[in-house]
């Protein structure tokens, strides 16, 4: 019996060791397959560079837009597209006062500057896709272009078109931020494969807002005559009330004169007219220059010439600039139909702003220094108005006197602006040379 048993142990012990031989035989067979698949692939890769090599990628596929200003030194990449999204240029104010002149046609919102090192076409397209405020997209607005292989030197500038609210609309949301977001994405024209998109966001001023030191999309700053000539959006405003009153101050004027129903480019009628403006609503109020508008980066709300009309006739405290610009709006008259040159004059000093509203009648509406200047001041206006026309004058043949080429200018542009020390705004000239009609 133990014998037995003896031999059915040494059976076991055999079969496990014959086992055990078993799987060591399977491991070395696995590790070798696996030698044989690892040499394979390795082989088999050799063999794809030698006869299917795959094209270059890097520095031979690169699209740059550059820019003024960059944002970040942040590289964004694909597998063969290195695309520097900071160098896009997006303007840096949408100056929304000027919708209605020749002027707004200096502000691009985007300019893309692209270079195409690849062998392939590259289309981009442009768009409008959010709009936040007062502008209104009426359409869908987009622009395509086509980017051709080694293209160098590619340069787009982009401005939609579109609607501004109506006035009711824009006055009662005359706090509302107004901005607008443009996508741009560029594809693979053949394959469609999009390698770029971007969105950029231009921030507009507020309808009444005046900005001075505004810069066009390429960085470049708008003249300052320009910018003094654009205030005219203020003064070319059309509005009931500013039609009555301007109606009751040329009704005066001729009955006073004894001149008929006419209003007449007559001396003694046009110092009528401004003898009661300034009885009316310049003497009885405290006119404060505010603070600095001409200075850059400086944004100034601006009131609409019927509000300030308002304030004036409540004998409440007003501004300077806006005072000058309602009397632009309540003289269009004589100096569109009677071409008399009307001018807001404005003496910079450490002691204060003189602004003075400054007129010559003549013929042809043309200006020159032998004219009889005459004028009255808006700030230094304690006095009567024959006091304040008294020390106004010698002012104005001061500021004449030191800026010769200033009435040439005026003739010319409509606005002159010197060394931050005079200014000077011709209304009825400015709104001409640049088609301004108004705010929106």
């Amino acid at each position: 019996m133990n014998q037995e048993k003896s031999s059915l142990s040494q059976k076991m012990k055999d079969g496990l060791t014959g086992f055990t031989d078993v799987l060591n035989q399977l491991k070395i067979l696995l590790v070798a397959l696996l030698a044989v698949v690892v040499a394979f692939f390795a082989f088999y890769d050799g063999l794809k560079q030698r006869f299917f090599p795959e094209k270059e990628t890097g520095k031979n596929e690169i699209i740059k837009i550059q820019a003024l200003k960059p944002l970040k030194e942040k590289e964004l990449r694909t597998d063969h597209i290195r695309l520097f999204q900071d160098k896009t240029i997006i303007l840096e104010t949408l100056p929304l006062y000027l919708e209605n002149s020749d002027l707004r046609n200096s502000f691009f919102w985007l300019h893309v500057k692209a270079e195409n090192f690849s062998d392939k076409t590259l289309t981009m397209v442009i768009r409008l896709v959010k709009v936040h405020g007062v502008i209104v997209d009426t359409k869908t607005m987009e622009y395509h272009a086509t980017i051709a292989p080694h293209q160098k030197n590619f340069s787009q500038q982009y401005r939609p078109e579109y609607d501004i609210l109506s006035a009711d609309t824009i006055n009662s949301q005359a706090s509302m931020d107004n901005s607008v977001t443009l996508e741009v994405t560029v594809r693979e024209k053949d394959s469609n494969r999009q390698i770029h998109k971007g969105q950029y966001n231009v921030k507009g001023l507020r309808v009444n807002e005046f900005k001075w030191g505004l810069r066009t999309v390429d960085g470049k700053k708008v003249p300052p005559v320009d910018l003094i000539a654009s205030l005219t959006a203020w003064s070319t405003v059309k509005n009931p009330e500013l039609h009555q009153y301007r109606e009751e101050l040329k009704k005066h004027a001729m009955q006073k004169s004894s001149l008929g129903s006419k209003l007449t480019p007559c001396p003694v009628t046009v110092n009528y007219f401004f003898e009661k403006l300034y009885n009316d609503i310049i003497k009885k109020s405290f006119i404060v220059t505010g603070k600095p508008v001409f200075e850059d980066s400086e944004v100034t709300a601006i009131q609409r010439p019927q509000s300030v009309l308002k304030e004036l006739k409540e004998n409440a405290a007003a501004n300077a600039l806006e005072t000058g610009l309602l009397i632009g709006a309540l003289t269009k008259d004589c100096a569109s139909k009677l071409k008399i040159p009307i001018t807001l004059l404005i003496q910079f000093g450490d002691e204060g702003d003189n602004y003075i509203v400054a007129w010559s009648v003549s013929k042809n509406g043309k200006m020159w220094k032998g004219q009889g200047w005459e004028g009255f001041s808006i700030t230094n206006n304690d006095g009567s108005y024959d006091e304040n026309k008294k020390n106004s004058k010698i002012v104005i043949e001061t500021i004449l006197d030191g800026h010769p080429g200033l009435l040439d200018y005026l003739n010319k542009r409509g606005a002159y602006f010197k060394d931050s020390k005079v200014a000077a705004l011709y209304y009825y000239r400015a709104a001409e040379e640049h088609h301004i009609h108004g705010l929106p």
